[in-house]
């Protein structure tokens, strides 16, 4: 084996990793610009609050805040008819979240 072959073999090695690594998906991470609460009457919002881990300025994390909206469903004043959690890109390109809960009265169920 002479001296060119092995320079040779190592560069077919080293490009064959660096395709490896070009195939790699590319995960796209956005943050979380706002998170908006409609829809309460009678819950005081920091107990909403106290249930929704996702923040503003946080990685969004789509399991997160469907949990932060299941735990918001585990309030009694609020029903899933009519509650929804709405993801949408933000301005700036973060994500925004809205917590649309629905909080019936006794004569509007």
């Amino acid at each position: 084996m002479n001296i060119n072959s092995g320079v040779i073999g190592v560069l077919v090695i080293l490009s064959i990793c660096s395709l490896g690594s070009l195939t790699q998906p590319r995960v796209e991470t956005r943050m979380i610009e706002s998170i908006t609460i409609r829809g309460y009457r009678n819950v005081p919002l920091e107990e909403i609050r106290s249930r929704i881990t996702s923040k503003r300025g946080d990685e969004f994390n789509a399991d997160v805040a469907y949990q932060d909206f299941e735990r918001l469903m585990k309030i009694p004043a609020f029903e899933r008819d009519g509650s929804e959690l709405i993801i949408q890109y933000g301005v700036g390109g973060g994500i925004n979240l809205t917590f649309v809960l629905h909080e019936p009265t006794p004569d509007h169920p």
